[in-house]
């Protein structure tokens, strides 16, 4: 028996390294696919979960106004220190993300708060935050404060709402809003468990979640978007990164960072 010709063996070698390289185009086109779909759900996700946020603080702002105007319609009335106590008690216990508020009355001169033992009364006094009250006091708008402890799980920041009667502001409303407990009312489970995100006001954290340690390589093919939006006087930012898993998920290693 004679040996094989060269024919014989390089026809199979030509029809595997062919198959082998079309199923790796194959490979690759799916996986670009599956890349591109889980980019636009990020991109997706994160627009929406901005929106949400956003619809969540101006709530949160309306119900401390109307609260601010009933005050402002009353206070020549029954509204005594003890009134202030038991009405905001009922408010902080309807709204878990408010922390703490207070009530300062130019005509009194005192700030009353609730919880009593809360930073409110302080931050109200500290000349640090004059601006917020002068800003309130001209726009007769709610006014904003930049992040408080940013980067901490205590980060948060405060509402400065005017009180006015007859087109005279006559005291502020201040509220002590917890950033974790927004961010944590804002983002359902399923969210929470897909994505790693970072909140931030002009470069100062707000809240970060973040299921696993997030590399800091960046890279040309990183997943992740970002979102600036509004918030009454501030800007805002939210950048959510898919998790480890959720990339797998697709056959794609990648790395990605939250700035």
């Amino acid at each position: 028996m004679g040996r094989p010709s060269l024919q014989t063996w390089l026809v199979p070698g030509v029809v595997f390294i062919l198959l082998a390289s079309l199923s790796g185009f194959v490979w690759q086109d799916q996986v670009e696919r599956n890349r591109s779909l889980l980019q636009g759900r990020t991109d997706d996700v994160c627009y929406q979960a901005s929106r949400r946020l956003q619809i969540l603080v101006d709530s949160h702002l309306r119900i401390a106004t109307i609260f601010a105007r009933r005050w402002t319609e009353h206070h020549f009335g029954e509204f005594t220190e003890q009134r202030f106590r038991g009405f905001a008690s009922v408010i902080l216990e309807q709204m878990r993300s408010f922390r703490a508020l207070g009530l300062l009355q130019e005509s009194v001169g005192a700030v009353w708060s609730v919880p009593p033992t809360s930073r409110v009364a302080r931050i109200a006094r500290s000349s640090d935050n004059r601006s917020l009250f002068e800003e309130a006091r001209r726009t007769g708008e709610p006014v904003l404060s930049r992040p408080r402890q940013p980067g901490t799980k205590e980060a948060g920041l405060l509402a400065v709402i005017p009180l006015r009667s007859k087109g005279e502001t006559i005291g502020y409303l201040v509220v002590d809003l917890g950033a974790e407990r927004l961010s944590e009312h804002a983002y359902h489970a399923r969210i929470r468990s897909e994505f790693s995100f970072h909140l931030e006001d002009r470069g100062e954290s707000l809240y970060r979640h973040a299921l696993e340690p997030i590399g800091s390589v960046s890279s040309e093919h990183a997943i992740q978007a970002s979102v600036s939006f509004a918030v009454q006087n501030r800007t805002w930012r939210l950048t959510m990164v898919p998790t480890t898993a959720a990339i797998d998920l697709v056959g794609w290693v990648g790395s990605a960072s939250v700035g």
